[in-house]
């Protein structure tokens, strides 16, 4: 059963639902006294050693906003399922996350709402029956399925209608710290995004475009 969590302006509600599963909630930051802030650290659901995550969203007024997902094999390290960076409209942004694992199957999604538009990122993985490797994973995005193997990262554009989506081949983390503290989800997706600027122009170019709104 899934582990849904909605992220407003003010106000974080959290409903956890767990059968034949562990996971725990995320942390969050998004207090009135910072309405430029929506940050929320990894919550995760976990089921036959398969771990997949929820929450892991960095949203802040003038910056390039980050969500991404995480997944846990059986056996394997932590790894990022998909990372998005996308520009919004903040304090008026608005993310929902949910993810769930049952049995040798999980699945984690973000939905992102501003400037009027709708995007949703889901992720589903499956593992091969009686083992601990992965069958089938797949990344879509507003429906449209999306080759894991020509890139996890993702510009999404919220001001086109509808929004548009940039798919990016770039070398990922090999080390995913523990992320349930929203200062460790901060951290880790800004020094991930920086990583992606060095290496490719047109992160830097995405990022820079929404920086220059809060000059």
């Amino acid at each position: 059963m899934p582990i849904m969590h909605y992220l407003t302006r003010s106000l974080i509600a959290g409903v956890t639902v767990l059968v034949g599963c562990t996971g725990s909630q995320p942390n969050s930051i998004n207090a009135p006294s910072k309405p430029d802030h929506l940050i929320m650290g990894e919550g995760s659901s976990i089921s036959d050693g398969l771990s997949i995550s929820n929450g892991n969203v960095v949203v802040i007024d003038d910056q390039p906003g980050i969500a991404f997902a995480t997944v846990t094999p059986p056996g394997q390290s932590k790894r990022v399922a998909y990372f998005l960076v996308f520009n919004h409209d903040r304090p008026n942004a608005r993310v929902k996350t949910e993810g769930g694992s049952s049995g040798s199957t999980a699945n984690t999604f973000h939905t992102i709402n501003t400037f009027g538009n709708e995007c949703t990122v889901e992720y589903d993985v499956v593992l091969k029956d009686g083992t601990e490797s992965i069958e089938t994973e797949s990344i879509s995005i507003s429906d449209t399925e999306y080759d894991s193997s020509k890139g996890r990262v993702f510009l999404i554009d919220m001001e086109a209608t509808p929004p548009s989506v940039t798919q990016l081949n770039l070398d990922l983390p090999a080390d995913v710290p523990a992320l349930k503290e929203p200062d460790a989800t901060k951290q880790f997706g800004q020094d991930t995004l920086n990583a992606f600027r060095k290496a490719d122009k047109s992160v830097d170019d995405f990022c820079r475009s929404i920086e220059a709104r809060g000059k």
